[in-house]
């Protein structure tokens, strides 16, 4: 195989307080795309589920980020295969395994942020 490359580079706000379970903290992230169609703006949201493995990384995660944060992730796509025990279904998800997390704005100075544009997300596109 030739050359090839996974990386990911995200930047959106936090949707549920990071919790850990069997050595892994995961949280879920929201990223938005906007466009103007038609002379109306549209946008779409997507979910992305961020994990990560590393110990002093998911130490800091669980210390500093929390939901409604705006955060900037770096990391690889991560595919996660199971078998449905009762069904016997196999079954994948996509997740961004962590390899860098960095809190831009807290939770709540981004609300402070929102509450003086008046708008109900902040954003500096436009």
């Amino acid at each position: 195989m030739g050359f090839s490359l996974n990386r990911v580079q995200l930047g959106g706000n936090v949707g549920v307080e990071p919790s850990q379970f069997k050595g892994v903290v995961r949280f879920t992230l929201a990223t938005e795309e906007k466009w103007l169609k038609g002379g109306e703006w549209h946008k779409r949201t997507t979910w992305h589920t961020v994990v990560a493995f590393h110990p002093d990384l998911q130490e800091r995660i669980i210390k500093y980020v929390r939901k409604g944060a705006l955060v900037y992730i770096e990391g690889s796509i991560y595919i996660n295969e199971w078998t449905d025990e009762r069904t016997g279904t196999k079954n994948e998800s996509y997740q961004i395994r962590a390899s860098k997390v960095q809190v831009i704005l807290t939770a709540e100075a981004y609300a402070v942020l929102r509450e003086a544009r008046g708008v109900e997300r902040f954003s500096s596109d436009y």
